[in-house]
């Protein structure tokens, strides 16, 4: 049987904070990567964000999946948020229980519930644990991939943030300087009217 082969990852700066993913998927005689990020996030969204858009790429573009859905989809990730929660079907027990867990609310559930609508959409899909950061050299060109999209974020959050707080300064400076010219204005008027009233006192 012909295999449809993912590997995916992500990552955040600060946990939450500027994050990537990425995701690598040998399709028939193609290699696609996907990568990406967010200003705001944390790792387990990014980690799942990287399945979600790889298996949207499948579903959209996939070469074998178009010629056979029958075709066996394994994705390898090192995230136990990922893989537990669908290998030990916890997702499907958050959807009985009104996405609710021991701990509360399920997080990222809007998430998860796109996770169910895609993996509804596959007749064989696997999930794979792998080790990070060791010898698979695919999850480490994803982790690559996706840490260099969470610094292009972190970047493009300080560059924004350095702007805004330049234009703020710049603002609170024109802003000052309407003040001087009012009150400079202000004591003018003060001036003139104390001429009028000296004036008419003699």
């Amino acid at each position: 049987m012909e295999e449809i082969i993912i590997y995916t990852d992500g990552a955040c700066k600060n946990n939450p904070g500027p994050g990537g993913y990425a995701a690598i998927i040998f399709d028939k005689d193609q290699k696609k990567g996907i990568k990406g990020g967010a200003y705001d996030t944390t790792n387990n969204i990014m980690e799942l964000t990287a399945v979600l858009e790889a298996l949207k790429w499948v579903l959209s573009s996939s070469l074998l999946f178009k010629e056979n859905n029958n075709v066996h989809v394994k994705v390898h990730s090192d995230s136990n948020y990922v893989v537990n929660a669908i290998n030990n079907n916890w997702i499907k027990t958050w959807e009985e229980k009104g996405w609710k867990n021991s701990g509360g609310d399920v997080k990222n559930q809007e998430l998860w519930e796109e996770m169910l609508y895609l993996l509804d959409k596959f007749n064989q899909i696997t999930f794979i644990k792998v080790k990070g950061h060791s010898t698979d050299k695919y999850n480490n060109l994803c982790d690559k991939y996706a840490s260099e999209e969470a610094e292009k974020f972190k970047e493009k959050k300080e560059a924004e943030e350095t702007k805004e707080y330049i234009e703020k300064e710049e603002r609170q400076s024109d802003t000052i300087a309407s003040l001087v010219i009012e009150n400079s204005k202000l004591k003018n008027k003060i001036r003139l009217l104390e001429e009028e009233i000296n004036n008419l006192k003699k």
